[in-house]
């Protein structure tokens, strides 16, 4: 009756198989014309374990498994045991001594350091406009920087501070190095800070993270309108019950807050606080202190500008006031 014996030596993430069709076991009565081990060669890491067999040939060619057979090995990079299982201890060459019926193999095996995921940089920073374009993806090249074989792959995003689900992290196969792609999306953010960390990890290598930052901003001012204050009539020489307010905002329609705005008499005379800029506020509206206006019945206008945007006017109305009484 044939027997067929299956042996795997493997690496963790990738495997090293073969199968040897034996007649019996090597007993202490096994004539052998030949001994060879398999694997002859074989590549491990640290830490990986290699199972290793001894093959014995008669002279008619019968071949018979290792069930007798003594393993020996002085090298200090592996660690062997009675059986053929080899561990890696420390990266360098081993070879690997087998002795049956008299006869005796041998095996070289080389220990490897164990894969490293390798990268660079480690964090990336995304800025955006709100109720703008997503920003542009980010690609991350990750290449091997210890030995044997690294299989990346991404365990988790978990997002730290801010709204979740804005980002999507892939991993690209490449022919010699992987690709981790970030892609964010930005469409229903608001103004603000958002973090998160995308856990990677692969078979024998030490995990590693890779943190995203978002930063959701406003753009440069492009249109100013007016807020309120417009169209309104005083007595000559007094000041509008409504002050004059402007809303700037950039291309997106968000409110820029931190803009200077300058407002300035254009007619009627009159005066107007404060003659330097204003700066908007967090709904972007900047407002004067006070307008008074001229002294002279009739037309009164005041003129609002900030850089890059088209400037604003308002315009106002002087009634004489009543007579004086004599």
């Amino acid at each position: 009756m044939r027997r067929y014996w299956v042996l795997a030596g493997f690496f963790v993430g990738a495997g090293i198989a073969f199968a040897c069709t034996t007649d019996t076991a090597i007993g202490p009565d096994a004539a052998l014309d030949s001994l060879y081990i398999e694997p002859g060669n074989a590549v491990m890491v640290v830490d990986d374990t290699l199972h290793l067999t001894a093959i014995g040939v008669d002279s008619t060619g019968r071949r018979f498994a290792d069930t007798r057979v003594t393993w020996s090995s002085t090298d200090p990079t592996i660690a062997l045991s009675a059986t053929g299982s080899a561990v890696g201890i420390a990266v360098g060459p081993a070879t690997v001594q087998v002795r049956a019926g008299g006869m005796s193999a041998s095996a070289t095996i080389t220990v490897q350091p164990r894969p490293v995921l390798a990268f660079s940089p480690d964090s990336v920073t995304f800025s955006g406009f709100a109720n703008g374009p997503d920003p542009a993806p980010v690609e991350i090249t990750i290449s091997n920087g210890g030995g044997g074989t690294l299989a990346p792959s991404i365990d988790s995003v978990r997002y730290l501070t801010g709204t979740p689900g804005w980002l999507q992290a892939t991993m690209v196969p490449g022919a010699g190095n992987d690709t981790l792609r970030l892609v964010t999306s930005t469409s229903t953010l608001t103004v603000g800070s958002y973090s998160a960390t995308v856990f990677l990890s692969a078979a024998k290598a030490t995990s590693k993270t890779v943190k995203v930052r978002l930063s959701m901003g406003v753009d440069a001012p492009a249109t100013m309108v007016i807020d309120s204050g417009d169209g309104q009539t005083a007595t000559v020489n007094t000041t509008v019950p409504v002050r004059p307010s402007v809303l700037v905002a950039d291309q997106y329609s968000n409110p820029v807050p931190g803009a200077a705005v300058t407002f300035s008499v254009t007619g009627g005379g009159g005066s107007v606080n404060p003659v330097t800029g204003v700066v908007t506020d967090a709904a972007g509206r900047a407002r004067v202190t006070s307008w008074t206006l001229g002294t002279t019945a009739g037309g009164n206008s005041l003129q609002a500008t900030t850089t890059g945007v088209t400037a604003v006017s308002f315009s106002a109305t002087g009634t004489a006031g009543a007579p004086a009484n004599t």
